[in-house]
């Protein structure tokens, strides 16, 4: 099989010119850690550094709401803060629970991102994206339910 044919037997074609990179998305520091760094400084990808730009900030971001949830964490409306705070916990030896990112979640919604996109859950949500179009017998349904009920668990057991 070439580079794509099992996924473009499923329909799903990949362009040419599509580059992959490997990257690591630490949760409970809020930051990304991204690999071979040669590689991409030998073979520039234009549109990378605007990405970096923009995870930054929705990581920053993320932590200044996880930080509603710490009784020690700055209640303060700095996005940059809130994340020095995060990465500070995150390496505490005195923090049991780093992460601390879902523990509050009440429910679990499995389906379209379209049926949550305007909702304020408050972080009570664990949201997993779900498209029944796709599964006609229901088989990708179960291991996604497979996975996300003991992970539910798991998490509010913290």
């Amino acid at each position: 099989m070439g580079r794509d044919g099992a996924l473009s037997e499923r329909g799903i074609d990949i362009p040419d010119g599509t580059r992959f990179i490997a990257a690591l998305h630490n949760t409970s520091r809020d930051e990304m850690t991204y690999f071979d760094k040669h590689l991409l400084a030998q073979h520039p990808v234009p549109a990378l550094h605007a990405f970096q730009q923009a995870m930054k900030k929705a990581l920053q971001r993320n932590a200044r709401e996880r930080c509603r949830w710490f009784e020690l964490g700055p209640q303060s409306h700095s996005n940059e803060e809130a994340h020095e705070h995060v990465i500070e916990r995150a390496s505490s030896i005195f923090e049991p629970r780093p992460e601390y990112n879902h523990s509050n979640n009440l429910y679990a919604i499995v389906g379209r991102r379209a049926l949550t996109r305007d909702l304020f859950m408050d972080r009570r949500a664990f949201l997993h994206s779900y498209d029944p179009q796709t599964d006609a017998q229901g088989d990708i349904m179960a291991r996604i339910l497979s996975a996300v009920i003991p992970v539910c668990g798991g998490i509010n057991l913290g």
